[in-house]
């Protein structure tokens, strides 16, 4: 089998019922190493914190990705590819205090006791000085 990568994406408290039913159909397809990209303080509004023992169950054996902080950019008044493409989501690329935020999203994990593996800006976007 060629080698690649799984990953699922946006993993908060509001998902993770859907994210528990797709983690068990990869693993009867054999699919064990998964990457879980985990949103620690989803739209100001859900904390990982909140279900910790069920993140650190899910992402046992995994592969855990910081994906932001918030997953919400600044909320945009005019048209922008930002606004457009990614609903507002395009966190890493709409503000200014990124590396606070990146600092956030770990004391999260790190309170969770989860040390994130790699980190992928929500949206896929982020700043060139990144």
């Amino acid at each position: 089998m060629e080698h690649f990568n799984i990953s699922i994406h946006d993993i908060t408290k509001s998902t993770l019922k859907n994210v528990k039913k797709l983690k068990e159909i990869l693993k009867e397809e054999g699919m064990e190493k998964i990457s879980y990209l985990l949103i620690p303080y989803y739209h100001e509004k859900e904390c990982l914190t909140e279900i910790a023992d069920e993140i650190k169950s899910l992402v046992r054996n995994g592969e855990p990705i910081l994906h932001g902080y918030t997953h919400k950019g600044k909320k945009l008044k005019k048209l922008s590819p930002t606004k457009l493409l990614t609903d507002n989501e395009g966190e890493f690329i709409s503000h200014n205090n990124i590396e606070e935020r990146l600092i956030k999203g770990k004391e999260i994990l790190k309170k969770i006791n989860i040390e994130p593996e790699g980190f992928i800006a929500p949206a896929w976007l982020m700043k060139k000085r990144l």
